[in-house]
This record gives structure tokens, sequence and C-alpha cells, in this order.
């Protein structure tokens, strides 16, 4: 091989290498971009409210037992539109009169509202099975919204084949597709079991419309006992109680001005304005203490509004973004050496 040939080839692989280092730098950014998407979009919200399935069409064996639970806490703040869930899911199986085993409760926290719970429907239909159920729903909304009754579609052809007793809060028949609560409905009718199912709770509203299907078509061979409760509490404060971290001084004392002020001013220390000045001479009066943000004084609130994007998360995806940057200067550096 001539010398030019072997210049031309050393050449060549040069330009390879450029090549495919080029290409890995970009495989990186392609795959920091992919990484960082989940940590900044981890709190968007989703595109629709969410539902919650749980224990249903389950234990259908002899003998068996289910034991589910469900708490939901939904939050609104209605000027701002923030919404925001969370959700602890309990899950319990085993044999019938036995203590059972239950796994880890699981904890779902999202940027949405739960729309509605689904849960026990179709279980517990073996002979002798038991069907013990939960759901409670908390709905704190922040701004004016308008409580309303609880609507109850329950225990409708429940408790049928002789010999099974029928405890329910109510009997009411409400539209099942407009009903806050549909429960026991067809269940327990296998005879010699049970069936008591509740609906408590002081009332629901229509911005968080969370509705609840439970332990329908369930224990309904004989011997099975279904036992299921719902409850809705929710609390409704007005906008700026608790919200808005005060209205502290933000000017100062009124203190006298230009040397007539009084002693220093009275700075306000819980949401209240600077003091006033008074007296014959003296030095003007001190500036006002802010109001506390903490919460901790009259007309002062709580947490920060949630923006959707929590610091942690932009944090960490600006570390990524920084780390694949000075990779990328090191690689450009690299191939600048190469060339000369």
């Amino acid at each position: 091989m001539t010398t030019h040939a072997r210049a031309q080839s050393r050449h060549f692989l040069g330009l390879g290498a450029a090549r495919r280092r080029l290409f890995i730098a970009a495989a990186l950014l392609a795959v920091a971009a992919v990484a960082c998407l989940p940590l900044l979009g981890a709190s968007s919200a989703s595109a629709a409210p969410l539902p919650i399935s749980q224990c249903n069409g389950t234990d259908n064996d002899t003998n068996q037992a289910v034991e589910c639970r469900v708490v939901v806490t939904n939050t609104v703040n209605v000027a701002t539109g923030v919404k925001s869930s969370s959700t602890v899911v309990t899950v319990c199986h085993g044999v019938a009169g036995a203590p059972p085993t239950c796994l880890t409760p699981q904890t779902f926290n999202t940027n949405d509202l739960v729309s509605s719970v689904t849960q026990c429907n179709g279980s517990g239909n073996g002979t002798g099975g038991t069907v013990t159920c939960r759901v409670d729903v908390i709905n704190n909304i922040v701004g004016a919204a308008t409580p309303q009754s609880i609507t109850v579609n329950q225990c409708q052809g429940s408790a049928g084949g002789g010999g099974t007793f029928l405890d329910c809060s109510s009997l009411e028949s409400t539209d099942p597709s407009t009903a806050t609560v549909v429960q026991c409905n067809g269940s327990g009718v296998g005879g010699g079991g049970g069936v008591t199912c509740t609906v408590d709770g002081n009332s629901t509203a229509s911005i968080i419309p969370t509705r609840v299907n439970q332990c329908v078509g369930s224990g309904t061979a004989g011997g099975a006992f279904v036992t299921c409760e719902v409850t809705f509490t929710t609390n409704i404060v007005a906008d700026g109680e608790g919200t808005d971290g005060g209205t502290g001084g933000t000017d100062g004392g009124t203190g006298g001005t230009d040397g007539t002020g009084g002693t220093d001013g009275t700075g306000g220390t819980d949401g209240t304005g600077g003091g006033t000045g008074g007296g014959d001479s003296g030095t003007p009066g001190g500036p006002g203490t802010p109001g506390n943000p903490s919460g901790s004084g009259p007309g002062s609130g709580g947490t920060l509004a949630n923006t959707g994007m929590p610091v942690e998360n932009m944090l960490l995806g600006g570390a990524s973004v920084l780390l694949l940057g000075l990779g990328l200067a090191a690689l450009a550096r690299r191939r600048h050496t190469v060339k000369r």
C-alpha cells in the first residue's frame, strides 16, 4: 500500500471515529431526553378523571373471603382550578371465618380527581363465602361550592333464597345511572346468609362528582355474607381562609416621617401593618415586620399552591441536562484534539 493510500485510509478511519462519537453523543442526548420526560411531567394533570377498580370478580370458590378497602382524598381549588387526589388501596384474601392475609397498602397520587370507585362486584360467590368491603371518599374544596345530598340505589333484589337477613341503611332506588352510590344489589341471594350495607356521610358536591359502585352481584351462593359500606365526607373552605399566607405588612410602619415620629413603629407580626408614630420628637417609625407566610398568624394560610411541577423534578431534569452538556463538550474537545 502506498504512502498516499495509507494516509487516505487513516483519514477515513478518523472520520469514522468522529462520526461514531457524534452518534454516541446523539444517542446520549436521546436517552437523557427520554429519562427527563417522566421527571418533568410526573405531576402533570391527567387527561380525564381517574377510575379506581378493586377486588371485582374474585374469591368465588367455597368458603373464600375477600376484604378490601379504598380511601380517596380529592382536593380542588375552585379559583385556580388545581386538582389532586391521593388514594390508598388495601386488598385482603383468605378463608371465611378466619383473619385474612392483607397485601401492603398502596398509595396513588395524581394531579386529577378520582371519578369513580368500582369495588367487590361479582365477588365471594362461593358457598359460605364472605365479602367485606369499604370505600371512604373525602372531598376537600377551597372556594365556593354547594353541598349536595348523597343519592343511593341500594339493596335492590338482595337477600333472597330464604333464611338470609337484610340490613341496609336505606332501600332507596335512585336511577343507577345518576346515583352517587350503587350498592349491594342482587347480593346474598343463595339463602342462609346475610347482607349488611350502609351509606354514610354529610354530603358530596358537583365539583367533585365521584361515584361508587360496590358489592353488586356478590355473595350469591348459599351461606354467603356480604358486609359493605360507603362514606362521603365533604369539607368546603371559603377562598382565602388558610390559603393565601396572610396579608403581612408591606410598607413598614406608618410612623412619623422627617424625625417627627415617635419611637420605632410596632411592625405587624401576624399579618398586620407597621406601627403608627406619635410623640413630639424622636426617630422615625421603624419598618413593620411582614406578615408570617407560614400560616401562624390570623389570616395566614397553609402551603403554597401546587404548580404541577415539583421543584425536585426540575432540579433532577436540570442536573441531567447539565451532565449531558459536559459530556458533549468533552467529546467535542477530544474530536478537535484528534484532528490536530
